[in-house]
């Protein structure tokens, strides 16, 4: 009787810890991307965030977690040190940190982190496939890969389109500086809605 009541309880349990783990599951709108998020809660989400932002989360003392989409119709084909160029001409005097580039589904993903001159904390992915650039993005007073409120999103970000469309096109000389364009474009408004939720 009291092995079936125990187990009983583990079962209850393990189904609330599921439970639990399924709710803190992000889904981009359009099914594309997702990402989870503290199991704890300690992430709030923003009700209406400011555009360009689909969606947006608070930590409680501050930091940020932002996740962001923008056609591209051209599907551009992205380069590691695009990105970093575009970081560095966002945020003025950032240092950068060790970037990453891998691969998942056959779609390009980039990693990249800088700290600002004033001490913030910036990492950002960014990854294009079907016609669309998404950029999971967090701003925070610590190295965002060893702070448990936005390092699980991060790591979890996964791409749920089972063939997506990637981008196989190598950019001519007059293509880059339309490419540059796109991502400072695209940092630039990452920037103003940071300085509109922190202002």
């Amino acid at each position: 009787m009291h092995m079936k009541i125990g187990t009983i309880i583990s079962a209850l349990l393990s189904l609330a810890f599921s439970s639990a783990i399924h709710a803190s599951t992000y889904t981009s709108p359009d099914g594309n991307i997702g990402f989870d998020l503290p199991a704890d809660g300690s992430l709030v989400e923003v009700k209406n965030p400011p555009a360009p932002a689909t969606a947006m989360w608070e930590v409680k003392g501050g930091g940020r977690l932002i996740f962001l989409t923008q056609p591209d119709p051209q599907n551009h084909l992205l380069t590691l040190s695009a990105l970093e160029e575009g970081t560095r001409t966002s945020f003025p005097g950032s240092t950068l940190l060790p970037s990453s580039e891998t691969t998942e589904n056959g779609v390009p993903v980039f990693t990249v982190s800088a700290v600002t001159k004033t001490g913030g904390h910036i990492q950002q992915t960014i990854l294009v496939f079907n016609k669309t650039l998404y950029k999971l993005m967090a701003v925070g007073p610590k190295s965002i890969s060893s702070d448990p409120h936005f390092s699980v999103s991060f790591q979890s970000l996964k791409i749920l389109d089972p063939e997506p469309n990637s981008p196989r096109k190598k950019f001519s000389g007059s293509d880059l500086g339309a490419k540059f364009g796109v991502l400072i474009l695209f940092i630039a408004a990452v920037v103003w809605v940071i300085r509109k939720i922190v202002t």
